[in-house]
């Protein structure tokens, strides 16, 4: 999880220090636009959790299987 929210912070200070100087002193940010803004990005955030969560048996099932060799 350390990788996504890294760079879903640094995309987003990217974003916002981009956007900010053109969208000027017009663009008052309330609670909902926060809300419209963090929430889809924390639904990916917890889809991806639950994907791993969901594929967490798949690697420990890999690691108990025997390797062959490669001909």
């Amino acid at each position: 999880m350390q990788p996504l929210l890294l760079v879903t912070a640094v995309a987003g200070s990217a974003g916002l220090g981009l956007a900010a100087p053109m969208a000027g002193p017009a663009a008052v940010p309330t609670p909902g636009t926060f809300a419209l803004m963090l929430g889809p990005v924390a639904a990916g955030a917890l889809l991806v959790r639950a994907g791993l969560e969901l594929t967490r048996p798949v690697p420990a099932a890999v690691a108990r299987t025997p390797a062959r060799a490669v001909a």
